[in-house]
């Protein structure tokens, strides 16, 4: 089986102070390949997913995925997206990874190179791949590539060598950028708290729900607007959980928002958060560095799960 974002609109201004710093030692952190590089090497496959080179470090950094990977998958499958699988007349559209291709799958289609990066990203961090702890190439590639299994593994291996990638763990490991979206105007100005409320506490039992509530303000001097508002938890193996709001989010000068949300989370270790504010035309605007922390423990014998809902 096969199995955001940085414009900022005119009249708004970010400020989103850290919540609890998550140290990163440079020493430790792998070379991640910049947008630019990806997009010099897809252009000199004569790649239609050129330009993409943001849209693929955006996704990989989100999900925990190395973009090199991304990018090699997309070479195994369809030689950088020139070859998308069809039958007869029908194509699966942008699907450069072969994800869940076959005329009768409604993911074998996407509607934008964008949408499919995210996908199969978001698909490698969930519990088939990175949550069941296959990170490695050779880990991943029985699942992704039942046939042509070896082949998949050397093309895989030497497009993310080229990169400056390591097949032996797909994941990101580089550090997250720190730079701060422009602002064209401090007219509405939209400030997380500093602080997240973690109830009962930052260590608990797997199982138990952990209460996670923030607020957002408009600290500015006009109402502003803003599009989805979102909660991102990364478990200990890579895996995702989100909490979210579709918005908008309009708020009146000096106005605030609260969100809470009641998650349960079974993996044991540390998981680690961040919040995600949009742009009303979907941009991202803040950062992907996790800014907060829980530690799970689970008691003997019981089962891993991790299953958010809204409270």
């Amino acid at each position: 089986m096969r199995q955001r974002r940085t414009a900022w609109r005119v009249g708004l201004a970010l400020v989103v102070p850290l919540l609890l710093a998550v140290a990163v030692s440079p020493a430790l952190a792998q070379a991640i390949a910049s947008p630019q590089q990806i997009d010099a090497f897809l252009l000199a496959q004569g790649s239609p997913l050129a330009g993409e080179g943001a849209t693929f470090c955006a996704a990989g950094q989100r999900y925990g995925v190395d973009p090199a990977f991304l990018v090699a998958i997309t070479g195994a499958e369809s030689s950088f997206g020139q070859y998308l699988y069809s039958v007869g007349p029908q194509t699966a559209t942008y699907n450069a990874f072969n994800w869940f291709y076959g005329p009768s799958r409604a993911t074998s289609t996407f509607a934008s190179w964008g949408q499919a990066i995210t996908t199969v990203a978001q698909g490698l961090a969930g519990p088939l791949y990175y949550g069941a702890g296959r990170y490695s190439v050779a880990a991943i590639a029985p699942i992704y590539c039942p046939q042509g299994t070896q082949d998949w593994i050397a093309n895989v291996t030497t497009y993310m060598g080229l990169l400056g990638a390591d097949p032996a763990d797909t994941r990101w490991q580089g550090v997250a950028s720190t730079s701060s979206p422009a602002a064209s105007s401090p007219d509405a100005l939209l400030v997380i708290e500093p602080s997240v409320s973690l109830r009962p506490a930052r260590t608990i039992i797997a199982g138990r729900h952990l209460e996670v509530g923030f607020t957002l303000a408009n600290n500015g001097g006009v109402a502003g607007k803003w599009g989805a508002v979102t909660l991102l938890l990364r478990g200990p193996a890579g895996q995702i959980v989100t909490y979210g709001s579709a918005g908008p989010l309009v708020l009146p000068a000096g106005g605030s928002r609260a969100y809470r949300t009641s998650l349960v989370l079974g993996t044991p270790g540390v998981w680690r958060g961040w919040i995600e504010v949009a742009a009303s035309d979907g941009s991202l605007l803040t950062e992907t560095k996790p800014v907060f922390a829980v530690t799970v423990r689970r008691p003997t014998g019981q089962k891993a799960h991790a299953r958010p809902h809204i409270a």
